[in-house]
């Protein structure tokens, strides 16, 4: 299957500063505050006294107990936006990490020096000889083309009464016939040994067999350590076909490149139909129990930051993995803005009470979300979780992980021929002081 590198573009996340947001928005204005708030906040005792909002000691107390959350939200609200009236909707569960503390930590890019940027290379690929043209040329289609087939043959195999199944045939017939076409005016490859440095800043590396290695950690905005297989013949652990088999071997792997710092949350057969020993693993970066979810942030012209207009010295970064297994090897992998956590600002900080973090929702989501003129929308809020999102220190290339709350959902808007129906972020809260952490288009 031919499959295209995807360049996943960072999100720069800035966080606000002050505790409550009144009647504007509130936005990290790099004065400092943060820093200040982080340092001087005091080691929390998760617990809460019956009736009593503000956390006390009594250890042994559940972080959700503390906070005093719900499992679910259940209300609609409707508020004055541009464009006219919004409605929300709060069907929601919440989600609350099962730890004991909740610590902020200083983190800074995962800068490899050389000698780590060619172990990894000859790591991820299984060889030592690179190229820095693709070896493969016109036979990539043919490749693609083959394995089209692989997958319709499947198809007829197995999928025959799948209800998708004349819509998927579809599909792969269509990109078979593009991948033919490509083959038949494409050109051969050609073979040039790659004759740079590893201490480069941006390596993008070709083996014998088309296997592709990118490597790129000091660019701001397209930090990434990428391996794609694309059939190239590495020696790996032997699967069997199965989950538990996949489950071992992408562990294995993630440990072996020394990505420490998450969790498998998902392991699933690949789409858009299951082909056989083909498995998509769902990565989320965690650190200390917490994760760092990867939600898709809601964008308007009436957003926050594009309101206050406030410029900062450093933008944030948003750790993210994405791993496919195939045919008993990984066939790929992307890192994209690895960290690595430098100290621990914070090893247990306070966080504000749940009921505070749903006023300053109820209150700021009427001043994030603008409506299309003429066009019916709805925002149903599905998910509240708290994980980690990392933000801007000041006069800093570092970059603190904070805990916040995202208020997730779904947005249906009118279209021409039907609904458009998007899962995003609506706001993110910041679960120590209650700013707002916004973002940028």
């Amino acid at each position: 299957m031919k499959r295209t590198l995807l360049l996943f573009l960072c999100l720069l996340w800035l966080v606000a500063c002050v505790p409550t947001p009144l009647e504007e928005v509130v936005l990290n204005r790099n004065d400092g505050v943060l820093e200040e708030t982080i340092a001087g906040q005091p080691q929390a005792e998760y617990a809460v006294e019956p009736g009593n909002a503000t956390p006390q000691t009594a250890p042994g107390a559940t972080l959700q107990k503390t906070l005093d959350a719900p499992d679910t939200l259940n209300d609609t609200i409707s508020g004055k936006v541009y464009g006219g009236t919004l409605t929300v909707k709060l069907n929601a569960a919440v989600h609350i990490p099962d730890v004991s503390a909740v610590p902020v930590f200083l983190v800074e890019r995962y800068r490899p020096d050389a000698a780590e940027k060619r172990r990894l290379a000859e790591w991820l690929s299984g060889e030592t000889v690179f190229y820095d043209t693709d070896p493969i040329g016109r036979d990539r289609y043919l490749n693609a083309a083959n394995e089209c087939r692989e997958m319709l043959a499947s198809l007829d195999d197995h999928y025959r009464n799948h209800p998708d199944y004349a819509q998927s045939k579809a599909y792969w017939n269509e990109i078979l016939e593009n991948a033919m076409r490509d083959y038949n005016n494409g050109a051969d490859g050609v073979r040039h040994l790659w004759e740079g440095s590893w201490s480069d800043s941006d390596l993008i590396l070709y083996t014998e067999t088309g296997a592709s290695v990118w490597l790129t950690t000091d660019d701001p905005d397209s930090a990434v350590i990428r391996y794609h297989a694309v059939h190239a013949s590495i020696e790996r652990p032997p699967s069997d076909g199965n989950e538990e088999q996949a489950e071992t071997l992408a562990r294995s792997f993630l440990d072996a490149i020394g990505v420490k710092n998450c969790l498998i949350k998902e392991l699933r057969p690949s789409e858009p139909v299951p082909a056989q020993d083909a498995y998509t693993v769902v990565i989320e970066p965690c650190y200390a129990g917490i994760p760092v979810r990867q939600w898709s942030p809601y964008f308007g012209s009436d957003t926050a930051a594009q309101q206050a207009k406030v410029t900062y010295t450093h933008t944030a970064i948003r750790e993210a993995l994405y791993l496919e297994i195939r045919h008993g090897r990984v066939d790929m992998f992307d890192w994209t803005h690895p960290v690595r956590i430098v100290e621990t600002a914070n090893e247990n900080v306070q966080l504000l009470p749940f009921a505070e973090i749903l006023r300053i929702f109820r209150q700021q989501i009427f001043m994030n979300v603008y409506l299309d003129e003429g066009r019916n929308e709805a925002l149903t809020v599905t998910d509240v979780s708290l994980s980690y999102r990392c933000v801007a220190k000041r006069d800093s290339d570092r970059f603190y992980l904070v805990p916040v709350w995202d208020f997730v959902g779904i947005r249906e808007q009118d279209a021409l021929y039907g609904k458009n129906v998007h899962e995003l972020s609506f706001l993110t809260v910041n679960a120590i002081d209650g700013s707002i952490i916004a973002c940028v288009s």
